[in-house]
């Protein structure tokens, strides 16, 4: 498999993952806040700020150590699992089903603003890669969005209309996390075939 092949490959699991995380965060804060939008806000609001934090930091940190960029990439992919392993059981605390609206919300956004930093960097991590060390895939940085967005439209619909019925809330909570584990594999080997 070429390595332009492999990096649209990563990044569409990765945006796969990240809908079915959005999705299944919903519909727990749902089960919290009711279906108003207290539950909207906060998982958007989490969604948003951490994506732009987390691209603002990995850009930032890909400039710095730009021969550390695949395995940083690798090392966001897996963290994005690791803390939405433990989101489930952080949205069920005490904090999160509190009374106060306001307390609620800035709880939840806390437990969900880790993994979606982490969901923020690991595109510019892997497109600074491309465009450093992989002169062939410097054009195709766009695409890499494309393949992104295209992941996540998929996994949304994959979601609502199997996942949830097949999986429940925890099965495709468990998915996802399998697709950040598969993509931080496919870095690893993306980073013996271009270093090869």
């Amino acid at each position: 498999m070429s390595p332009q092949v492999l990096y649209a490959a990563l990044v569409f699991v990765s945006g796969f993952a990240a809908l079915l995380y959005e999705l299944t965060w919903q519909r727990v804060l749902h089960a919290v806040f009711g279906t108003g939008s207290e539950s909207f806000a906060a998982v958007a609001g989490a969604f948003m700020l951490g994506l732009g934090l987390g691209a603002l930091l990995g850009g930032r940190w890909a400039s710095r150590n730009p021969r550390r960029l695949l395995v940083a990439f690798a090392v966001c992919e897996l963290s994005i699992a690791f803390f939405a392993a433990l989101s489930i059981g952080l949205l069920g605390h005490p904090l999160a089903l509190s009374s106060a609206p306001l307390t609620a919300i800035l709880f939840s956004t806390a437990v969900l603003l880790p993994p979606t930093m982490c969901m923020g960097a690991s595109l510019p991590l892997l497109a600074t890669y491309a465009v450093r060390f992989d002169k062939l895939a410097a054009p195709a940085v766009a695409r890499f969005y494309v393949a992104n967005t295209l992941g996540a439209s998929v996994g949304s619909l994959v979601c609502v209309t199997l996942l949830f019925g097949a999986l429940g809330l925890r099965g495709t909570l468990l998915a996802a996390m399998a697709g950040n584990v598969v993509v931080a594999l496919g870095a690893f080997a993306l980073k013996r075939e271009t270093a090869a």
